[in-house]
C-alpha cells in the first residue's frame, strides 16, 4: 500500500505537487496548522485512506468528494468543519470520524452512504441526527455521546447490521423502548 504520512509537521498549507502521487492510496496529515486542500486532491484518484484529524479545516475542495476509493475518512477535531451533501458522492465510504468538530448539524446525504459501516459523530453539537441514518444496513458502530441529543430517529432501530449505539452526554430525558430491541439482537448500547 502507498503511503504518506505528512502528520505532526506543522504544516499550514500543502505543495500542489502533492497530486503527482497518483498511486498514493493512503494520506496521512493529522495534527498539522492546515487550513485548506488544494483542489489537485482530486487527481489522487487511488486513495483509500484520508486522515486529516486536528487540523483547522473549514471545509475540503469540491474536488475531494469525487474521489472513487476512499474508504476511510478521518476528519475529526476540525473545529468549524462543515459538510457538504456531497458528501454522499464517496461511494466506497466505509469508516467515517467526524468527531470533535462543533457540528450542529450533519446532512441526509449520509444516508446514502450505503457501505457505511463506522459512523463517528461524538463530542459534537448536534441536536438532531438524520433519520436517513436508518437506511445504513451496513451500519455497525454508532458513536453520538456528548452532543445535545433529546431524541432520536425511530429509523435508526431498522439497523440490523448495528453491534454499537454510543449515547452518553446527551439530553435525553427518556430513551425510546425500541433500544430494547436493539439491545436484545446483541447491539451494545452506552446511554
Amino acid at each position: 500500500m502507498r503511503e504518506l504520512d505528512l502528520s505532526a509537521r506543522q504544516l499550514t498549507s500543502l505543495p500542489v505537487s502533492l497530486a503527482e502521487h497518483v498511486d498514493l492510496e493512503v494520506l496521512r496529515l493529522d495534527d498539522n496548522a492546515l487550513s485548506m486542500v488544494p483542489a489537485a486532491i482530486g487527481r489522487l484518484s487511488g486513495l483509500r485512506e484520508v486522515h486529516l484529524r486536528r487540523n483547522l479545516l473549514p471545509e475540503l475542495p469540491a474536488a475531494f468528494w469525487s474521489l472513487p476509493n476512499v474508504e476511510t475518512l478521518s476528519l475529526g477535531e476540525n473545529p468549524g468543519l462543515t459538510i457538504p451533501d456531497e458528501i454522499a458522492k464517496l461511494s466506497s465510504l466505509r469508516r467515517l470520524y467526524l468527531h470533535d468538530n462543533e457540528l450542529s448539524a450533519v446532512p441526509d446525504a449520509l444516508g446514502k452512504l450505503a457501505g457505511l459501516e463506522v459512523l463517528d459523530l461524538g463530542h459534537n453539537r448536534l441536536s438532531a441526527v438524520p433519520a436517513a441514518l436508518g437506511d445504513l444496513g451496513r451500519l455497525q458502530v454508532v458513536y453520538l455521546s456528548d452532543n445535545r441529543l433529546t431524541s432520536l430517529p425511530a429509523s435508526l432501530q431498522n439497523l440490523a447490521s448495528l453491534t454499537y449505539l454510543g449515547l452518553t452526554d446527551n439530553r435525553f430525558e427518556a430513551l425510546p423502548d425500541w433500544l430494547g430491541r436493539l439491545r436484545e439482537r446483541g447491539c451494545i448500547i452506552l446511554s
